[in-house]
C-alpha cells in the first residue's frame, strides 16, 4: 500500500472528466479522466448507490462498472473524488412496444409467416446490445425460448428466440404453429405486447445478402463453400444450392426445437418450383437441413442469360419476390 503524505484537505483541488455519464439498461462500464492540483493528493473515488461502483486504473484513471437497470424507470447516481462529482444516468429497460405489421417473415419482409420457419418483429428499444441463440444452447440441442429475458408467443404458442438486438427480435415458429390470424405476444422483464399476424402453412423466401444496393441470393456451387457472387457468377448447367425458409412440412416430423443431426426432406418435392429469369430449373432436392433453413437443390437452366437474373421459388401457388438475384455468366 502506498503512504500517502499528509496534506491540508483543501489543498486538493480534483476535477473529472466527462461531467456526466448516460449509459444504457444493459451492464456496462465506463471510464473517467482524473486529475488533481497535487501528486500527492489521494485518488479514492466513492459512489452514492451500491449498483455503482468505481476504481482507481492507474495514474488519472477511474474504472466505474454500472450494473443492469432492472425497472423500466431511469435512475441517477454519482462518483466523487473529493469534491469533484460526475453524475451517471442510466435508461430504464424498455416495455415491448409490437406494432400492427412489425412482424414479418425473415426472408420475404411481409407477411405471411410460416409454420416451422424465421420470423422478424420489429420492436423498438428491445435491448442493449445483439445476442444470437449461438450460446444460449448450452446441451448443443435445445433451442431458447428466451433470450436476453425476451419470449415470443405465436398463437400462444412459444417460438424460439434466435436473435435479440436493440429493434427487432429474430424468432423460429414451431412446426405446429396454427394457421390463420394469430396474436404475437413479445414480452421482457418490464411487461408485454400485443398484436396480430398472419400465419400460413408455407410461405416461400429466399434468404439473400445486399450487395450494391442489390439482393443476391444465398447461394453455393454444389458440392462446395464458395458463395455465388457477382466476382463468382454461376452459369447455365451449372448445380447450385439455394437457402430459404418457408417451405411447409417435410416428409416425416423432425424434432421440434431441436437442432438437427441429418436432413428433413419435404412432403412433395413436386409443390416445389424454382424460375431463373423465365425459365424453369430442375429442382432435384429441398429439405430441411438447420432448424427454420431450407436448402434446395436446382440445376441453372440452360439459356438462362447472363448478369443480374431473378430467381424466384415457389410452394403451390406462392412465390418469394422478384427482387432477389442470382449472377450468372455465359
Amino acid at each position: 500500500m502506498r503512504v500517502l503524505t499528509p496534506i491540508a484537505a483543501n489543498a486538493c483541488v480534483y476535477a473529472l472528466v466527462p461531467g456526466q455519464l448516460a449509459v444504457p439498461a444493459g451492464a456496462t462500464t465506463a471510464s473517467l479522466n482524473v486529475t488533481a492540483s497535487s501528486p500527492d493528493c489521494p485518488l479514492e473515488p466513492v459512489t452514492d448507490a451500491a449498483w455503482l461502483r468505481a476504481s482507481t486504473a492507474g495514474q488519472g484513471s477511474i474504472n466505474v462498472a454500472i450494473a443492469a437497470n432492472p425497472a423500466k424507470e431511469w435512475r441517477t447516481a454519482a462518483v466523487r473524488v473529493g469534491g469533484a462529482r460526475v453524475s451517471v444516468v442510466q435508461k430504464g429497460l424498455a416495455i415491448p412496444s409490437v406494432a400492427l405489421g412489425a412482424t414479418v417473415h425473415a426472408a420475404t419482409s411481409r407477411q405471411p409467416v410460416a409454420q416451422g420457419s424465421f420470423a422478424t418483429i420489429y420492436v423498438p428499444g428491445l435491448a442493449e446490445r445483439p445476442v444470437t441463440w449461438d450460446a444460449a444452447i448450452p446441451d448443443g440441442r435445445t433451442l431458447p425460448t428466451e433470450l436476453a429475458g425476451v419470449r415470443v408467443r405465436i398463437g400462444g404458442k412459444d417460438c424460439f428466440v434466435s436473435y435479440v438486438g436493440p429493434g427487432q427480435a429474430n424468432v423460429l415458429l414451431p412446426p405446429d404453429a396454427a394457421p390463420g390470424f394469430a396474436i404475437v405476444e413479445v414480452s421482457n422483464a418490464q411487461g408485454s405486447d400485443r398484436n396480430w399476424v398472419e400465419v400460413a402453412e408455407a410461405s416461400p423466401g429466399l434468404f439473400y445478402e445486399a450487395a450494391g444496393g442489390k439482393l443476391y441470393a444465398a447461394a453455393l456451387p454444389a458440392g462446395r463453400a464458395e458463395r455465388i457472387s457477382p466476382s463468382n457468377p454461376a452459369k447455365p448447367g451449372d448445380y447450385i444450392e439455394l437457402y430459404a425458409t418457408g417451405l411447409g412440412a417435410t416428409a416425416e416430423p423432425y424434432p421440434a426445437g431441436q437442432v438437427l443431426s441429418r436432413p428433413y426432406p419435404v412432403a412433395d418435392l413436386s409443390r416445389i418450383g424454382v424460375r431463373v429469369g423465365d425459365r424453369p430449373a430442375d429442382v432435384l432436392f429441398a429439405g430441411l437441413v438447420a432448424p427454420g433453413l431450407w436448402q434446395v437443390n436446382i440445376r441453372v437452366p440452360d439459356g438462362a442469360p447472363p448478369g443480374d437474373v431473378p430467381v424466384r421459388l415457389s410452394y403451390g401457388g406462392q412465390a418469394s419476390p422478384e427482387n432477389v438475384l442470382l449472377p450468372l455468366s455465359r
